[in-house]
């Protein structure tokens, strides 16, 4: 056979981060000035590209992830939100920022479940990420929070379960 550089290859760039400091400082500018117009779509893009672009240890890259698990939940994709927020707290877990990045994967847990009647397994996640929130983060204004929004939810388990009584009190 020939050698591999007598096929005719596509030329694939060996190092994509190509971003200058400059171009990573700008496109995070574009991000915070499309997010604070409300232009979710174009901030995502934004922060997308400078989680890929951005140098290892630049508080950015995390800030980037609180963006965009804040940027999918609103639209609706509680889950990326959820895989961001998540990738935030593994990856730099003693940042200021970890405690309520895990309160609001919890939180979008629990709006995935909409309702008392419904599959519970979400609402069973969002309990789980609140004790975790509770365990790790004790101290932080997160874990207070948590602790509300648990008892919430606590009541709609209840609520469920006073439910199903009723339904087989009903019919036997």
């Amino acid at each position: 056979g020939g050698c591999f550089h007598h096929q005719s290859a596509p030329k694939v760039s060996l190092n994509p981060l190509t971003a200058t400091p400059q171009m990573i400082d700008s496109l995070w500018r574009e991000g915070t000035n499309y997010y604070a117009r409300h232009k979710w779509d174009k901030a995502a893009a934004a922060f997308d590209r400078v989680e890929l672009e951005i140098m290892p240890g630049d508080r950015r890259a995390l800030l980037a992830r609180m963006y965009l698990g804040e940027l999918y939940v609103r639209e609706g994709s509680n889950l990326q939100g959820i895989r961001e927020y998540r990738r935030l707290v593994d990856e730099f877990p003693t940042d200021s920022l970890a405690p309520e990045a895990l309160l609001r994967a919890a939180d979008a847990y629990n709006a995935l479940w909409h309702g008392p009647d419904l599959d519970s397994q979400y609402g069973l996640t969002a309990q789980s990420v609140y004790s975790e929130v509770l365990t790790r983060y004790a101290n932080s204004p997160a874990a207070a929070r948590a602790k509300t929004n648990m008892q919430d939810l606590d009541n709609r388990f209840a609520t469920k379960m006073y439910r199903a009584g009723l339904f087989y009190m009903k019919y036997k």
